[in-house]
Formats: structure tokens, sequence, C-alpha cells
């Protein structure tokens, strides 16, 4: 049933992070388990279901049925759900045919699964959008998985990759003091240690920033920012 005004949770509390996609929405709490709720017909609520669409919110959990834990971070992108772990490390979950889990498949995960050469993580970047996740390391570098029609993996190629590649500039740079990034709707974008911002992928409506609108498979400069 549809509401117009704000309805609490139920049997959520300490939440410290929330995020939505398309059709599903998850929080992280205080205790670094993460819940999800809403449309799961490809895993998007990370406990190990697809049939049942949550009303109310369910941990995610491990494959072996153990509730997800240590969560530092969480993120949502189109169809499923990401958490970076205090260990440095990522887990992903959810609608995987582009590779957006990162574990090097295209098989769609209904439990979470280890993203693949991700470690000293310090940020999982996806939000609301397509098909793609960022992630920032505690280098200062950016790295993207999944889909890449449009360069959204900023690695220099348009190629769909299942597991994480670094983002480059034109002269095959590697993006460094990153601060923050996020992922979007087949772009992405990262703020920079100098108060700057850079982003890539998709283009055609100028969300790049840059002053065109042409996409990129590296990234550019965001112009007069800040």
């Amino acid at each position: 049933m549809n509401s117009v005004s704000p309805r609490q949770l139920e049997n959520l509390s300490g939440v410290t992070d929330l995020n939505a996609e398309f059709y599903t929405n998850c929080a992280r709490t205080a205790d670094g388990a993460v819940h999800c709720w809403g449309y799961n017909g490809t895993g998007e609520c990370g406990d190990g279901t697809t049939t049942t669409p949550r009303s109310t919110p369910v941990a995610v959990k491990e494959a072996g049925g153990s509730q997800l834990s240590g969560a530092a971070t969480s993120g949502t992108y189109g169809y499923g759900g990401c958490a970076m772990l205090a260990t440095g490390s990522a887990d992903c979950w959810g609608y995987n045919e582009y590779g957006e889990c990162g574990d090097g498949t295209t098989t769609q995960r209904d439990n979470p699964v280890s993203v693949s050469s991700f470690s000293a993580a310090v940020a999982i970047g996806g939000s609301a959008g397509g098909w793609e996740n960022c992630g920032l390391l505690a280098s200062g570098d950016a790295m993207c998985w999944g889909y890449d029609s449009s360069g959204e993996v900023g690695d220099g190629t348009t190629m769909n990759t299942s597991t994480p590649q670094y983002v480059v500039s034109s002269g095959d740079v590697t993006l460094a003091h990153a601060t923050a990034v996020s992922s979007g709707y087949f772009h992405a974008c990262a703020m920079i240690s100098d108060g700057t911002a850079v982003c890539w992928g998709y283009g055609s409506t100028g969300c790049l920033g840059n002053g065109s609108t042409s996409s990129s498979d590296t990234y550019v400069a965001v112009s007069s920012f800040p």
C-alpha cells in the first residue's frame, strides 16, 4: 500500500547508513549488520531468497546462513547491494549479469560474495542507478567493475568487467588522491583531496560536468568546481 507520509520501519534500529536503489533499500546498523527490504526478484535483499518481496527489513546473510557482520559502510546499485567490511574487503549481492558483484562471475548472487582483488578499501560508492559499482582504496585510488557500455568503469575500455579495474585518465594514469567516490546512472564521479572533482562514463546529458556531452571511458575534470 502506497503511503503519502513517512512510516517508521519495523524491526530496525541503530541505523548508521541508508541507501536506496530502483526497488530495494538497504541499511547498515551500528553493530555492523546490513538489512534490506523491497523488491527481491534477483536477490537484492541478500538473504538467500529471490521469490519473496520483503515488506520489512531482513538481514543480509552469508551463504551458510550466518548474518553478514563487520560492515563499515553499505551501498546499493541497480538491483543489488554491497558492503565494505571493517577488514577493508567488500561483499556484493544481487543481479550480476554484467559482473557488478565483482567476484569474477556473471552469476546472480542471492547471498553476499567477496569482491575479487579488492582490499584496503575505505568506501564503497554504489548508489541508485546503473549496473556498475565503484570503491575507494586507502591509497586514494578508485576502482570500478560491472556494466561498461559508456565507460562507466573508467578503465579506458567499454567492456563489461566482473573484477575491479583501476580508474585511469586518458594518459593511462591511475586516479589518485580521491577522497570520495559515487557511481550513479551509467556514470561515476570522485572528489579529489585538493577540492576538485572528476567524472567518467555516460555523458550525453552533460552529467560529466566538463562542458561536453560526450561519454568518456577515462576520468575527466569537472569544470569550474568548486
